[in-house]
């Protein structure tokens, strides 16, 4: 950190000792049998940084922090985005109080309109990050998306009546927004599209899902890219032009958007 610190003092670069914070991300599982560390991260003054023993400093110590937010998205040290998920889920109760208000008033054109511009902008940023996360943390979000899209279509909330309406407004639910917005980015990405090697042509149009040791590794691009591409339809697999790509693929998501 010193070496850092000098660095910054020679390019005149000087760290705002009131806003830094400090994390520490690390498995939980390997983190029962490591020493604990309780060492802070100190920011020495200038005159601190001359190599010598000082032991009156009293240059400022960063906290570790065991959640942080950077850029709009919440970190926790064991990358689990439960913190993430839990800003995400409060965000849309606060989305959902404001269409509940106004679910009586205006057309369901509009709310749908109020949806994609509130309710999905909100969960697509940062879902290539937290959208892997577990079944259970992604249970309140699912919950109160489903809310906001029975206020956004009322009075028709029955479930065929909102299947209807996702599909004439192109509305999708969570896991098949989270599969779109990955394929959007990753569908032309070679080193996810990886075949076996056989001397012979076969049915199987699948891409290699490369073996993993726990649910961590289930979790990343690696392995859940070559698997959203695998769960697609032969003929949207191999799609030349990128706008028509993303044209039949939010058609086929929205055919298929049964969780609503």
């Amino acid at each position: 950190m010193n070496k850092i610190l000098i660095w910054l003092y020679k390019k005149e670069i000087f760290l705002n000792k009131e806003k830094t914070r400090a994390i520490l991300f690390e498995n939980p599982l390997a983190a029962r049998y490591r020493r604990k560390i309780n060492k802070n991260i100190q920011i020495h003054e200038n005159k601190c940084l001359d190599g010598k023993t000082n032991n009156n400093c009293t240059c400022k110590r960063i906290e570790n922090e065991k959640t942080i937010k950077y850029l709009g998205i919440q970190f926790d040290k064991n990358l689990k985005w439960t913190s993430q998920t839990t800003y995400i889920k409060n965000k849309l109760n606060c989305i959902l109080h404001k269409i509940q208000n106004t679910k009586k008033i205006l057309p369901t054109h509009i709310k749908a309109m109020m949806y994609k511009t509130l309710c999905e902008s909100v969960m697509r940023y940062g879902l290539e990050v937290y959208g892997f996360t577990t079944q259970e943390n992604l249970k309140p979000i699912l919950s109160v998306q489903k809310k906001i899209i029975k206020a956004t279509f009322y009075p028709k909330t029955t479930k065929n009546k909102r299947q209807e309406l996702t599909k004439k407004f192109k509305i999708l639910n969570f896991k098949n927004l989270h599969r779109y917005v990955m394929l959007n980015r990753y569908y032309y990405e070679e080193n996810y599209r990886k075949r076996m090697n056989t001397p012979y042509s076969t049915r199987n149009n699948n891409y290699i899902l490369p073996k993993v040791k726990n649910k961590y590794g289930e979790t990343t691009a690696k392995y859940q890219i070559p698997k959203i591409i695998n769960e697609l339809p032969n003929n949207l697999k191999e799609i030349n032009n990128k706008n028509e790509m993303k044209k039949k693929i939010l058609e086929y998501y929205i055919q298929n958007n049964n969780e609503i």
